[in-house]
């Protein structure tokens, strides 16, 4: 029995249908007897209403500490939701929050820093569940302030929780099918990388490549977590990132 760390990024998780695939690929992690840690992104993007950049146009005025508390509630209301779907199919989980995460950040808001990781309640709940949903993008400080890790941050979180539960893969799955030389949306002759080098994949983020966070590829590199980018739907078909 192993345990599969896995992302999913917010427009795979944009509408039922969507997440049908997901919970089906999550029921097949089950039935080859795999303990699954879900990262979940916020819904959608702009306009949903929980989407981040819609939680962002609600913000205007508020300090930046508040700005964090508000930004987290779309991650926060993703992981109720596939909780429920979940149990709506007889897959027992537990939804966790940013307690349980264990992510200690400064207080550097919109964009804070991990300075110490703390996997008990993490592990305490593999020992009892299948399923974990966890809320990506957020930490937590000191102070108990709610702190977001930047935009992105949901494939940081993913990153950090292999390594705190010692998991050498993680699954981060996007609405692409891979990671290409330039944008396939606005490139028709864009070629798919089958294979990346920590070292590349950061290149192409410092050229404008957003489909993955640059702070979880030196995460990744330092502690050599491989990483998946694709569809739930085409494990076959995906790019991987290591070495």
């Amino acid at each position: 029995m192993g345990i599969v760390v896995c992302k999913f990024g917010g427009t795979s998780l944009a509408n039922a249908s969507l997440r049908s695939k997901i919970y089906d690929y999550i029921e097949s992690l089950l039935l080859q007897k795999h303990k699954v840690v879900m990262i979940v992104s916020a819904f959608g993007r702009l306009p949903d209403p929980y989407a981040t950049d819609t939680l962002v146009s609600y913000s205007s005025y508020l300090p930046p500490m508040y700005v964090d508390r508000m930004l987290a509630l779309g991650e926060q209301f993703s992981t109720l939701v596939v909780s429920n779907e979940l149990y709506a199919r007889n897959l027992v989980n537990i939804p966790c929050n940013v307690l349980d995460i264990g992510i200690i950040t400064d207080e550097q808001f919109n964009e804070a820093n991990i300075l110490q990781l703390h996997s008990e309640r993490i592990q305490q709940y593999l020992m009892s569940y299948d399923v974990l949903v966890v809320p990506g993008f957020q930490g937590l400080s000191y102070h108990q302030h709610i702190t977001t890790l930047g935009r992105g941050g949901s494939d940081l979180s993913a990153i950090v929780i292999a390594c705190m539960l010692q998991v050498p893969e993680v699954y981060c799955f996007t609405d692409v099918d891979g990671v290409y030389e330039y944008d396939p949306k606005t490139s028709c002759t864009a070629s798919k990388y089958t294979m990346l080098s920590y070292d590349k994949m950061l290149q192409l983020i410092d050229s404008g490549a957003k489909v993955m966070c640059k702070n979880s590829i030196l995460w990744a590199k330092q502690y050599q977590i491989r990483i998946f980018v694709g569809k739930v739907n085409a494990l076959d078909s995906g790019t991987w990132i290591e070495g």
